[in-house]
C-alpha cells in the first residue's frame, strides 16, 4: 500500500485476519488503515459494516473514520491511536507480567462488553490488532471490529487463522463467546510469549477444532489464570464464559488471590456448534407482572368487601401523610449551609443511580439505590484561570481564561485539589504531595480522606446525583432537562472546541455544563455496577481505569446523558477532559455506645456465627451478617458478591475445609466501628495455614453488620493499611 484517496502510507504495522494494517498520514493527521484481504472480501457486507462501525464510540476501540472502496480494494480507516501492536511488543520484550496481563485483559474485556451490549461482535481479535500504549498505563485500543463479517476465511493462509475459534473454522457465525475464546488465546500469548497454535503447522486447523489448547503449555502459570484461560478457550462455545461481567469478576478475583475454581473439561467440539440462546434483558424480567393478568387482578378486587373499597381513599390519604410529606420535608436542609464562592450545596439524600430510562447507556445497569451525605460541588468546571492561579501553568489546547482547563490527567486534577486546599488553609483530601509532578503510572497508592474539609474530585455517585439536580423526582436525560441544546455543548453545537463556562442554562441546583463541554474526572475506579443499595460509595479500592462523566464537545449527545459512564487510564490527558471540584462538610463526630458490654457480646455472637458458617459450609448463613457495602479483601463488594466468593471457596474449590479462631480481641474504633482481631487456623484439603485476620462491624439501622473482612497478609500484598 502506498497512497489511497489522499492517505499516504508511512509504515507497516501488522498482518492479521482482516488484512494488512499501516500507519498513514493525510492533511497533517495520522491514521491507521487496514487493507482488507482482497481475494476474500464479501462485498455485500460492506454497507452494513460501515453503518455499524460508525456507531462504535469507546475509549478502548480505535475510532472509525470511513471504509473506502477503490479500484484496488477495500480500506478501513481509523484515527491513529498511541501504542505498539501487542504482537510486536511481545516479540521485542517477551512475556508480560501477570499484573500487566490482567490490566490489559480487563480493558479488552471492557471494549468487548460495550460491543456485546449492542449486539456487536469483534470477531477477529488477535495480538496483531491490539494496540498497547505503554506510556499510559498500558492503555488498550482494539482495531478492526466487525471486519470479520466481510472476510471469507475459506482458503486463507494458516498464519491468519491461529486466533479463529473452532466454530468460525466450521463456518458458523461469530458470537460473544467467540470473542472470549480469542481473548483467552491472547491472554495465554501475553503470559507465555508463545502462540497457542503453530501457524506453520499443516495440522493447525485440526488442532484448533480437535484437541484444542495444549494445557501443558499453561503449567507454569498462576493456577487461577490457567483455569481462566482453559475456561475461555473451551472447544464448545456453551462451555465458555457467558458474559463480560463474569470475566471481569474472575479477573478481579485473580488480582486479589481468590482460590482457583476447577476448569471445565476440554472435550472436542461437535461438528455442529451449539449456539446459546439469548437471555432475556434484565428490564423484561423486572417488568413482568407478578400478580398475573388484568383479569386475575379484577377478580381479586371483585372479592373485596364494599366497606373495604370505601376505605381505600382514607388509606391513600394516610399514605400521602406518612410517605410523601416526609419526603418533601427531607428536601429542607437540617441546617443553613455555609456559602462557598463558586460552589453549589447539595443536600444529601437517596436516588436511583444508573440508566433509569433504559437507554442502553454505557455501564448504566443495573440501576441501584444510593444514599449520600450533603456535599458541595463546583458550579462550573475548573477554568483555565482557576488552574493557572494554583498550578502556575496552562496545559489547555483551547486557550481562554474562562474556558475549562483540559488536557490534564487524573493525577494533575488531584494535585490541584490538594494545592488549592493548602492555599485556603484547609485539610488536603489526598496524599498527593507524593505526586506533585502530575502524571504517574500507579494511582492505587493514592488514598482519600473523605471526611477532610479540603477540595477533592466528586465520587461518581456524587457527580450523578448533582447532575440530576439532587433528586429523582423530575428525571431528565441531561443535566437540566431533556433538550441537550439548552444545557450541553456537544458535537452538534460546539463548533469543534470547548466553550466558555456558564454560557448555557444551569440545572435545578444552579450547576452548569455537567453535560457536555469536557469530560470530568471522578475519584472512582471504574467497575461494573451491582444492584445492591450503597451509602456514600467511594468505588473499588483498586483498579486500572478512573471514571469519567458528562461527555464532551466532540461527542454526540448520547454520551452526555447523566447516566453515561466512561473511563480512561489516570495518566491520560486529552483536550476534551477536565474536571470540577467537590467538598465534604467535614469529618463527623465519633459514635458513642450507651452499653459497650452489650455491643461487645453481640459482636462475639456474630463472629461465632461467621466462623460456624465456614465450617458448616452454610452459604445462606453469611447473607444476614454482611452490611450494604463491604471492603472484602481489598475490594468493595455487595453482600451477594461476598457470599458468592464464600461459595466459590467453600463449595467449589475444596473437598475439605475447616477453620478455628484463636486470640480473639475486640477493639472500639474512633469512627464508631468495632473491630475483631484473631488468629485464623485453616485446613483445606492437604493445605494448612495460620495467619492474623480481622472483621470490622458497623451499626447499620440498629444492627451490627460486617463492613470489612481481610487478613494482614492480603493487606500487605495489596499495599493497604490493615488498621
Amino acid at each position: 500500500m502506498k497512497n489511497v484517496s489522499g492517505y499516504e502510507a508511512i509504515s507497516f504495522l501488522s498482518k492479521n485476519y482482516c488484512g494488512e494494517t499501516w500507519l498513514a498520514k493525510r492533511d497533517g493527521s495520522e491514521y491507521l488503515i487496514t487493507e482488507l484481504n482482497a481475494q476474500h472480501v464479501i462485498a455485500g457486507q460492506i454497507p452494513a459494516i460501515k453503518t455499524l462501525a460508525s456507531s462504535i464510540h469507546h475509549s478502548n476501540i480505535c475510532e472509525f473514520v470511513e471504509l473506502l472502496e477503490t479500484e484496488t480494494g477495500f480500506f478501513a480507516i481509523y484515527r491513529a491511536c498511541k501504542g505498539r501492536i501487542l504482537a510486536e511488543l511481545i516479540r521485542t520484550n517477551g512475556p508480560l507480567s501477570q499484573d500487566r496481563v490482567i490490566r490489559i485483559s480487563t480493558q479488552i474485556n471492557a471494549a468487548l462488553a460495550y460491543m456485546h451490549k449492542r449486539m456487536l461482535i469483534h470477531g477477529s481479535l488477535s495480538p496483531e490488532n491490539i494496540l498497547i500504549d505503554e506510556s499510559s498505563s498500558d492503555a488498550v485500543n482494539l482495531l478492526n471490529p466487525l471486519l470479520n463479517k466481510a472476510i471469507n476465511n475459506q482458503g486463507l493462509d494458516n498464519s491468519l487463522l491461529a486466533y479463529q475459534s473452532p466454530e468460525q473454522l466450521y463456518g458458523s457465525a461469530a458470537e460473544a463467546q467467540t470473542d472470549f475464546y480469542a481473548l483467552g488465546l491472547c491472554t495465554q500469548y501475553m503470559l507465555t510469549g508463545n502462540h497457542a497454535f503453530d501457524a506453520g503447522s499443516p495440522n493447525m486447523r485440526q488442532a484448533i477444532c480437535g484437541s484444542g489448547l495444549d494445557q501443558n503449555k499453561l503449567m507454569t502459570l498462576n493456577p487461577n489464570l490457567r483455569n481462566l484461560i482453559v475456561h475461555l478457550t473451551a472447544l464448545d462455545p456453551s462451555k465458555r464464559l457467558a458474559s463480560s461481567e463474569g470475566l471481569y469478576s474472575k479477573l478481579v478475583g485473580i488480582e486479589n488471590n481468590v482460590p482457583p475454581v476447577p476448569a471445565p473439561e476440554n472435550k472436542p467440539a461437535p461438528q455442529i456448534i451449539p449456539i446459546p440462546q439469548p437471555v432475556p434483558p434484565l428490564e423484561q424480567t423486572q417488568n413482568q407482572n407478578p400478580f398475573g393478568s388484568p383479569a386475575i387482578k379484577s377478580s381479586l378486587f371483585s372479592k373485596i368487601p364494599k366497606w373495604m373499597l370505601a376505605a381505600i381513599p382514607i388509606v391513600l390519604i394516610g399514605i400521602l401523610g406518612v410517605i410523601i410529606v416526609p419526603k418533601l420535608l427531607k428536601k429542607t436542609p437540617a441546617f443553613i449551609p455555609q456559602e462557598i464562592p463558586g460552589m453549589a450545596f447539595v443536600q444529601g439524600g437517596s436516588f436511583i443511580m444508573g440508566d433509569d430510562f433504559n437507554l442502553g447507556t454505557e455501564g448504566g445497569k443495573p440501576t441501584h439505590t444510593v444514599s449520600l451525605s450533603p456535599f458541595y460541588i463546583g458550579m462550573s468546571e475548573v477554568t483555565q484561570a482557576d488552574w493557572e492561579r494554583v498550578m502556575g501553568y496552562n496545559p489547555s489546547k483551547w486557550r481562554d481564561p474562562n474556558r475549562p482547563v483540559e488536557s490534564i490527567s487524573w493525577y494533575e486534577a488531584i494535585t490541584y485539589c490538594d494545592k488549592l486546599s493548602i492555599l485556603e488553609g484547609l485539610t488536603p483530601c489526598y496524599n498527593s504531595a507524593l505526586w506533585s509532578t502530575g502524571r504517574r503510572s500507579n494511582s492505587n497508592q493514592i488514598s482519600i480522606n473523605y471526611g477532610a474539609d479540603g477540595y477533592r474530585l466528586p465520587t461518581e455517585a456524587e457527580w450523578e446525583f448533582a447532575a440530576r439536580g439532587g433528586t429523582n423526582d423530575i428525571p431528565s436525560r441531561f443535566a437540566g432537562g431533556d433538550n441537550h441544546l439548552e444545557f450541553a455543548w456537544t458535537e452538534s453545537n460546539s463548533g469543534g472546541r470547548t466553550s466558555v463556562v456558564k454560557m448555557l442554562k444551569p440545572n435545578e441546583l444552579g450547576i452548569y455544563d455537567m453535560s457536555g463541554n469536557v469530560w470530568e474526572w471522578c475519584w472512582d475506579w471504574y467497575a461494573p455496577y451491582d444492584n445492591e443499595s450503597l451509602n456514600d460509595p467511594l468505588g473499588p479500592p483498586r483498579g486500572n481505569l478512573r471514571t469519567l462523566r458528562g461527555g464532551s464537545y466532540i461527542y454526540n449527545s448520547g454520551l452526555c446523558l447523566v447516566s453515561f459512564r466512561s473511563y480512561r487510564a489516570p495518566s491520560a490527558a486529552f483536550e476534551n477532559i477536565g474536571f470540577r471540584v467537590c467538598r465534604s462538610l467535614g469529618s463527623s463526630s465519633s459514635k458513642s455506645y450507651t452499653n459497650q458490654a452489650d455491643a461487645h457480646n453481640e459482636i462475639r455472637r456474630l463472629t461465632t456465627l461467621w466462623n460456624d458458617a465456614h465450617n458448616n459450609r452454610d452459604i445462606n448463613a453469611f447473607t444476614p451478617l454482611y452490611g450494604s457495602n463491604v471492603l472484602f479483601y481489598g475490594e468493595y463488594l455487595s453482600p451477594s458478591q461476598c457470599t458468592g466468593n464464600k461459595d466459590l471457596v467453600l463449595n467449589s474449590s475444596y473437598d475439605y475445609f475447616e477453620q478455628n479462631l484463636r486470640n480473639i480481641e475486640i477493639i472500639d474504633k474512633e469512627n464508631g466501628r468495632i473491630r475483631v482481631n484473631f488468629d485464623k487456623d485453616v485446613k483445606a484439603d492437604d493445605l494448612q495455614a495460620s495467619y492474623p485476620s480481622y472483621l470490622e462491624f458497623a451499626d447499620q439501622n440498629g444492627s451490627w453488620k460486617i463492613v470489612r473482612e481481610s487478613d494482614r497478609v492480603t493487606d500487605r500484598n495489596l499495599g493497604i493499611p490493615s488498621d
